[in-house]
């Protein structure tokens, strides 16, 4: 089964892991870190997806071994895919959302 999850901080309010359940046969988490935890939780690869939620869209670009031409742009990620060879890329989809 797949991991995925949202990575942030203060996540009680989000309904994401609900959303995710109707959606598909996966694993939808909340991975709340405080800022010193965020590299070394990217850097453990122990998940196959993420969502990234403020304030942490900055933060975790330089962990990233590929991102988008947006989210190199943008200097900002929303979403994170761990690929079959181990290596993570990193997207923003946040500025389809506004067009």
């Amino acid at each position: 089964m797949l991991k995925c999850g949202l990575l942030g901080r203060k996540l009680g309010h989000s309904l994401s892991p609900m959303i995710h359940g109707m959606l598909a046969d996966y694993s939808y988490e909340l991975f709340e870190k405080e800022e010193d935890e965020v590299g070394a939780f990217i850097e453990a690869r122990g998940y196959d997806g993420l969502n990234v939620t403020i304030p942490y869209k900055k933060t975790v670009f330089r962990y990233m071994d590929e991102v988008s031409e947006v989210a190199r742009k943008l200097q900002s990620i929303n979403t994170i895919v761990k690929r079959p060879d181990g290596t993570l890329f990193g997207d923003n989809t946040d500025v389809f959302g506004f067009g």
